[in-house]
C-alpha cells in the first residue's frame, strides 16, 4: 500500500497557523469568560433616591460599585400590568443611574422594582418599593432655572441633585443628568413639600444644597441661599469641583432615601419525584424468523407538507421613550434676513426689554464708557423703591460695564410696573414720564423646560456682552409669528445658556411652541462685530451654537437716532430696534 506523505512546507504552514490560532482562541475565551463573569456579578443598587416628584412622574436614582445596565419596572399598586423605563441617558453600562417613571395618575400609590444587570432588587422580603405620586397643584408654578457646567470629568456618568428648603419647609429633591457638553440644568419651578405635599416656590433667600455624584466615587457639595449660589438668571456663580472622600447621601432628606435594598430571592426548584418502576414479565422465547433481504431505503420527498409549517417570523414590540436635553445655542439676531447693524447705539436710545414673562422682565442697554447700572421700579410712578442690579453684580458690590443686563424678577402677574434706569451719573426716565410695562398673565400649565446654549469666541470680554435671541415660525405649524426677545449674559469663558421653553408669543398669551422647521436668531450686543447666527430649531437643545467675533470696536460709533416707542417707550421687539436705526 502506498502512503502519500504531506509535503514538509505544508506541515510548517499548518503548525504556524495553529501556533497563531491557539493563543488567539485562548485569549478570546478568556475575555468572554471575564465579560460573562463581570455581567453575572451583583451590581447592588446603593444610595437610592426618589426625586423630581410631580403629579404625573418621578425620578429614581442610584449608584452601583460596578458599571451595570439598569432599568425600573413599575405598576399601580395591586395591578399586574407593568411598565418599564430605562436610563434617561439611553442604554449603556454606568455606575450612576437616573430613571424617570412617567405617565402616572395624581395622588396614587405605585410599586417599582430596580433591575440591575438582569437581577431584580426590591425592599426587604421581596416586596416592591412603594411611592405615591403628588397631588394636583392648584397654583401655577413660577419658572426658576438653575444651571451650570462641569468640566474635566466623564459627563455620561454624573448626576446633579438640588435640595431646596430645610426643616418643615423642605421639598422632594430635584435631579438632572449632565449633558455631553458638560452643561446641566434643573427646573426649580415644581417643588413638592415632603411633609404635607403642598407646592412651593424659590425665593432669593431659599436655602439650597447643590450636590454632584460621579460614577468614579468623586462628589461635590455647595450650600447657601439661592441668590448666593446662582445669578438672577439661574446660572451657578462658581462651578462645581469634584473630589474624593465626599458623601452626599447625608445631605439628602431621609424621606427621599431608600435604605434597604435586597435582591429578590431566586425560587428553589421543586425536585421531580423518581417514578417507581413497574415489573416487566419475562417474555416467552420466540423462534427467530428467517431474515428476508433488506430493501434499499426509500426516502420520502415530502414528509412535512408546507401546510403544516408555520413560517411566520416571530416579532416583538418594545416601546421606548426618547428623552433628550436640548442645549442652548449661540445665535446672532436677524429678523427675516435683516441683520442688526454693527454700528453701536448707546445710552437711553439703546434700551431693550427682553425675557418678558408673568413674573419679570430684563432691561438691556449699552454705554459709551464703563459705568455702574441698575433699575429702580415699583407699582407706582411715585414709589420706585425696589432696586434690581445688573446680573453680573454680586450681592456686596456693583461692577462697571459697557453692556448692562438687569433682571427684574419676582413680580406679580398682570400688574403694571414703572421703572427708571440709573446708568452711571445719568437717569433714563423718558424725560420724567418714566418707563412702564405690564406683566403677562400666569398660564394654567407650567412651561416645558427647554434650553439653548452656545459660546462667544474671539472676544476678550465675553462677560461684558449680551446674547439676544428670537424664534421665528417658518412652517405655519405650532405658534405663528415670532417669540418675544430672549437674552442672557455669557460667562468669562464665553459660554452661555438660556431657557427658551417659557418664552411667550408676541402677545404674551401663550408659550411659543416651535417646531423642527422654525428658525432661531441671535446677535451679540457688545463693542464688537459678529455675524448673525441663524439656526434651524430641529434638535435645538443638542446644538452648541458659536458666535464668533470678527472685530472689536474701540469706541462707540452712533449711526442714527433711535426714537422711543409710543407704548412702553422701550424696544419690546428686535424689529422695532432694527426699524428705528438709520442705515
Amino acid at each position: 500500500m502506498n502512503l502519500r506523505q504531506i509535503p514538509r512546507k505544508t506541515v510548517v504552514i499548518i503548525f504556524a497557523v495553529l501556533a497563531l490560532l491557539i493563543p488567539l482562541t485562548v485569549y478570546a475565551v478568556y475575555n468572554i469568560a471575564n465579560y460573562i463573569a463581570e455581567a453575572n456579578q451583583e451590581a447592588t443598587p446603593q444610595k437610592v433616591v426618589i426625586s423630581n416628584l410631580t403629579e404625573s412622574s418621578l425620578t429614581i436614582t442610584w449608584v452601583t460599585d460596578q458599571a451595570a445596565e439598569a432599568k425600573v419596572e413599575y405598576s399601580a399598586s395591586g395591578s399586574s400590568s407593568k411598565s418599564e423605563s430605562i436610563d434617561v441617558r439611553g442604554s449603556g453600562r454606568r455606575r450612576t443611574h437616573i430613571v424617570e417613571v412617567y405617565g402616572l395618575a395624581p395622588d396614587k400609590m405605585y410599586d417599582f422594582t430596580i433591575i440591575s444587570n438582569g437581577r431584580s432588587y426590591s425592599s426587604e422580603g421581596g416586596s416592591p418599593f412603594r411611592f405615591k405620586s403628588a397631588k394636583v397643584s392648584t397654583s401655577a408654578p413660577i419658572p426658576t432655572p438653575a444651571f451650570g457646567t462641569i468640566n474635566e470629568v466623564s459627563k455620561d456618568d454624573l448626576i446633579i441633585y438640588i435640595i431646596v428648603g430645610e426643616g418643615s419647609n423642605q421639598y422632594w429633591p430635584l435631579t438632572s443628568p449632565v449633558r455631553k457638553d458638560g452643561n446641566w440644568n434643573v427646573d426649580l419651578s415644581v417643588l413638592v413639600n415632603i411633609n404635607d405635599g403642598s407646592y412651593g416656590n424659590v425665593s432669593a433667600d431659599t436655602a439650597i444644597k447643590l450636590l454632584a455624584q460621579h460614577g468614579d466615587g468623586k462628589a461635590a457639595i455647595k450650600e447657601g441661599k439661592y441668590s448666593t449660589l446662582f445669578s438672577s438668571d439661574g446660572k451657578l456663580k462658581e462651578n462645581l469641583e469634584l473630589s474624593d472622600g465626599i458623601d452626599i447621601i447625608a445631605k439628602i432628606p431621609s424621606e427621599a432615601r431608600i435604605r434597604s435594598v435586597t435582591p429578590e430571592p431566586t425560587p428553589t426548584p421543586t425536585p421531580t419525584p423518581t417514578p417507581t418502576p413497574t415489573p416487566v414479565p419475562t417474555p416467552e422465547p420466540t423462534p427467530a424468523p428467517t431474515p428476508e433481504p433488506t430493501p434499499e431505503p426509500e426516502f420520502p420527498i415530502d414528509d412535512y407538507p408546507d401546510d403544516d409549517i408555520d413560517d411566520t417570523p416571530d416579532y416583538f414590540i418594545r416601546e421606548y421613550r426618547y428623552v433628550m436635553d436640548l442645549p442652548l445655542e449661540d445665535i446672532e439676531v436677524s429678523v427675516d434676513g435683516d441683520y442688526i447693524s454693527q454700528d453701536i447705539v448707546t445710552g437711553e436710545d439703546s434700551v431693550i426689554l427682553t425675557n418678558h414673562t408673568d413674573t419679570g422682565f430684563s432691561v438691556i442697554w449699552i454705554t459709551s464708557q464703563r459705568t455702574e447700572g441698575y433699575v429702580l421700579y415699583g407699582e407706582s410712578k411715585s414709589d420706585l423703591s425696589n432696586e434690581a442690579r445688573d446680573s453680573k453684580d454680586t450681592i456686596l458690590s456693583k461692577g462697571t460695564y459697557y453692556t448692562h443686563h438687569v433682571d427684574v424678577t419676582q413680580l406679580s402677574p398682570e400688574t403694571e410696573y414703572y421703572f427708571e434706569i440709573r446708568s452711571g451719573n445719568q437717569v433714563y426716565n423718558d424725560g420724567g414720564d418714566g418707563y412702564s410695562i405690564r406683566t403677562f398673565e400666569t398660564l394654567s400649565s407650567p412651561p416645558p423646560y427647554k434650553t439653548a446654549s452656545g459660546k462667544v469666541t474671539n472676544y476678550d470680554s465675553p462677560d461684558d456682552s449680551v446674547v439676544i435671541l428670537q424664534i421665528v415660525d417658518k412652517d405655519d405649524i405650532g405658534t405663528a409669528g415670532k417669540s418675544g426677545l430672549i437674552s442672557t449674559v455669557p460667562d468669562e469663558s464665553g459660554n452661555w445658556i438660556v431657557s427658551v421653553g417659557d418664552t411667550r408669543n408676541e402677545e404674551g398669551s401663550a408659550y411659543f411652541v416651535y417646531t423642527q422647521n422654525d428658525r432661531i436668531y441671535a446677535d451679540l450686543l457688545a463693542y464688537a462685530k459678529a455675524d448673525t447666527v441663524d439656526e434651524v430649531t430641529e434638535d435645538l437643545e443638542e446644538k452648541d451654537i458659536v458666535i464668533s467675533v470678527s472685530a472689536a470696536v474701540g469706541s462707540p460709533n452712533i449711526s442714527g437716532k433711535v426714537p422711543k416707542l409710543d407704548n412702553y417707550k422701550v424696544f419690546r421687539s428686535l424689529e422695532q430696534l432694527l426699524a428705528s436705526i438709520s442705515r
